[in-house]
């Protein structure tokens, strides 16, 4: 009788060690590189960031550094409501810009993408570069 309750409670501890372990367990989905490179060149945010599948560009955004979106008329706002098209980043963190004068590009793997941050699906092992860009310019 003795080694059928020990061997319940083992059971029991093992179930219980099991649920615990998976109410912890992170339900990551892959990693991506987030860079930001400003007005000079210069690469000031270079970070991985991990993903859940049900996460967006823009949620990555959102939810790992301080942003600013353009509003309907493209002011730039901290609200980053979704207008017609998607929303438009036009700040993340300290790199700003105004959109009718420059705005910030994004890349993915180093390839320019036509997309906004609401149409561009999240890749494990990718590279989102956002670029700040003068309109007309190379760069």
């Amino acid at each position: 009788m003795k080694k059928v309750l020990i061997t319940v409670f083992a059971l029991a501890l093992a179930g219980f060690a099991f649920w615990f372990s998976s109410l912890n367990r992170n339900d990551v989905y892959g990693e991506i590189d987030i860079v930001l490179v400003n007005s000079i060149g210069e690469t000031v945010l270079n970070e991985t960031i991990e993903f859940e599948e049900d996460d967006s560009l823009f949620s990555v955004l959102n939810d790992n550094f301080t942003i600013a979106c353009g509003d309907i008329n493209y002011n730039i706002s901290t609200e980053c409501s979704s207008t017609f098209n998607g929303r438009v980043i036009l700040k993340i963190n300290d790199v700003e810009s105004n959109w009718w004068e420059n705005y910030l590009a994004i890349y993915i793997d180093d390839t320019y993408s036509n997309n906004g941050v609401d149409n561009i699906p999240l890749e494990d092992g990718k590279t989102y570069k956002f670029q700040y860009t003068e309109v007309g310019g190379n760069d």
